[in-house]
Parts: structure tokens; sequence; C-alpha cells
């Protein structure tokens, strides 16, 4: 089974994490990630996969794309 079956998000529709800010309209979709139980392994992929492609959209691990930048800047 991969981490993507355990996800919080696996059985939810995408809009909610494509949103124009994370600040109003993505807290749902912020809260569905920080109380799920592989928000480190979505935070990697999502990394991974940004750092091949350097596209940076939606809402992944909690972080929208602003805050991924930061957090690889870390």
């Amino acid at each position: 089974m991969t981490w993507k079956a355990k996800a919080a998000c696996k059985k939810l529709g995408i809009k909610m994490w494509f949103v124009r800010s994370t600040s109003e309209d993505g807290q749902e979709a912020i809260a569905i990630c920080n109380s799920c139980p592989v928000k480190k392994e979505c935070l990697e992929y999502i990394m991974q996969e940004e750092k091949t492609n350097g596209m940076r959209i939606g809402i992944w691990a909690g972080l929208g794309p602003y805050q991924r930048v930061e957090y690889s800047n870390e």
C-alpha cells in the first residue's frame, strides 16, 4: 500500500487544494492536511515533483506554493 492510499484527502475532491489564497480559502484543506497520517510523505513527494518539473501549485502537506518555496530554502 502506498502512502497515497493512506492520505486523508484520498476520497475528497481536488478543488479545495487549488485555491487562490491559503490564508482564507485553503483553511479547510490545511486542517485536513495537518491531521493526515502521511503528511511527511506527501511533503517529500511534492518537493521532489516541484524540483523535477518546476511547477508549484496547490496545497500539499498543509503548505501552499509560497510556503513550500520558503521550506525548500531552509
